[in-house]
């Protein structure tokens, strides 16, 4: 089999992958060849309207240096990690788009090989769900209770109102700390059962009086509510203590 009919079979193959796939050129950065694949989430009226211009084109001006020195790799033979790019489509709307490329030959001449996924709906859920837990943590920071999130023994946060309950001026001192030096000695052991209880069954831990040990060393009665939640991916416990009062 000749050379060209190789690269035919090759683009062949390239059409017909379930995912967008480019072919450039490493040092000007030229489109070369697309697969319907990649007019179509490009919104564009076909591969004329594509091939020619530079992949730059197509690339947010912020991640052009990525994208250059990815180039580079390419065209001194080597394969750069994935990247996801935000790439603009005709319409001048973007696309979030997971790109890994590797160096080939087309037409004789060295080349870049780009493989293409939509992940447009995947950055869309993670950025609803940070700005859902930016939205939750505000709520809780206006709560007049106070709130704990723990994972595994360390406090991962708190609100205001139990910091000032504690004796803190902010609730940064508490985060890292381990949980259990807030609570009174005798009680550490029943809350360690009672969060391993929750952490494992996934039940709530119903309303429990329970002393704190402020940071001057005296104590505090309050009553707590613990519940089981993930926060920043980890699997974490959240308990919300009411009726913080000194003794």
């Amino acid at each position: 089999m000749s050379a060209r009919d190789a690269q035919k079979s090759i683009l062949k193959i390239l059409e017909r992958l379930p995912v967008p796939a480019l072919i450039a050129n490493p040092v000007t950065a030229k489109v070369l060849w697309v697969n319907s694949r990649i007019v179509a989430m490009a919104e564009a009226g076909g591969p004329d309207e594509i091939v020619g211009r530079s992949i730059l084109d197509y690339i947010q001006l912020s991640q052009a240096a990525t994208a250059l020195a990815d180039l580079a790799k390419v065209a001194l033979g080597q394969s750069p990690p994935p990247v996801t790019y935000q790439l603009r489509k005709k319409t001048g709307e973007h696309a979030a788009a997971h790109v890994a490329s590797v160096p080939m030959m087309f037409d004789g001449q060295p080349a870049m090989l780009s493989l293409v996924t939509d992940v447009s709906e995947r950055e869309g859920l993670l950025r609803g769900l940070a700005e859902s837990e930016e939205r939750y943590r505000l709520l809780l920071e206006t709560m007049p209770f106070g709130v704990v999130v723990v994972v595994e023994d360390d406090v991962a946060y708190t609100n205001r109102a139990l910091a000032c309950g504690l004796g803190f001026a902010s609730a940064d001192e508490l985060v890292g700390r381990s949980m259990y030096d807030f609570i009174e000695r005798s009680q550490r052991k029943a809350v360690r059962e009672a969060r391993r209880e929750v952490l494992l069954t996934g039940k709530p831990f119903p309303a429990s009086p329970v002393t704190l040990v402020r940071r001057d060393g005296t104590f505090v009665n309050t009553t707590a509510a613990t519940t089981r939640i993930h926060w920043d991916g980890a699997l974490a416990t959240q308990t919300l203590m009411y009726e913080l009062c000194a003794e």
